[in-house]
């Protein structure tokens, strides 16, 4: 019996010192700042992703909603002004690719902003990190 025991208060002791192993590395990787994102990555990211949603919520009604307003505006416009109401379409759907030129380059200012919100985050929270720092410490004058 007591040989048993001995053998499980040994394993318990290798358990004990894999569990502590196991612990410094997950701590090693938490301070290593390749590992992963920090703070204000995850808040920008949150941030972005609000809005996305929030945009899709507010526009999503006209998946449905446009195709009745297209063909009741045509119905109304024809009877108006007859066939020159049709050229008005025409000119908007000559449009439609200068309209997507811009919503292209607006995508793509949008990320410069995020990019440059992100690293301007990441400096604002290494100053925040130094001041708590210096008044843990009491470094001050």
């Amino acid at each position: 019996m007591r040989r048993m025991r001995r053998s499980t208060e040994g394993n318990k002791i290798k358990g004990g010192e894999k569990a502590k192993k196991k612990e410094k590395e997950r701590k090693g990787k938490a301070d290593d700042p390749e590992a992963g994102a920090d703070v204000c990555k995850i808040v920008n990211l949150m941030a972005g992703n609000a809005n996305r949603i929030s945009a899709l919520v507010s526009r999503i009604y006209f998946i449905y909603d446009a195709p009745f307003e297209i063909v009741i505006a045509c119905t109304f416009l024809y009877q108006l002004l007859g066939w020159s109401a049709f050229a008005g379409f025409l000119v908007l759907f000559a449009g439609r690719p200068f309209n997507s030129f811009i919503a292209k380059r607006a995508i793509r200012i949008q990320k410069g902003v995020l990019a440059t919100r992100e690293k301007c985050m990441g400096v604002l929270n290494e100053l925040i990190g130094v001041v708590k720092f210096m008044k843990f410490f009491a470094w001050e004058d």
